[in-house]
């Protein structure tokens, strides 16, 4: 999934939840401008930030090693 759509979805689910930019300021410790350009692209959270602002939203990340055959890349 692209950055940009997971963090729509957090967007998202911040509206749904009906929590402000100013309570999720608090919440992960952002300023609301950089959320608000989070939010609209303008600006990348780090991956701590990232999973900051999932786990106030109530989302959990979760990490899967793709093998190499589902990648498509031959050993030599």
């Amino acid at each position: 999934m692209r950055t940009h759509s997971f963090i729509g979805e957090l967007a998202q689910a911040r509206r749904d939840l009906g929590l402000t930019l100013e309570d999720m300021s608090v919440r992960t410790g952002y300023e609301c401008e950089t959320l608000m350009k989070m939010e609209c692209g303008h600006a990348k959270p780090s991956l701590n930030g990232l999973l900051r602002w999932a786990r106030v939203l109530g989302f959990e990340i979760v990490l899967n090693r793709v093998s190499e055959a589902s990648q498509g890349t031959r050993g030599a």
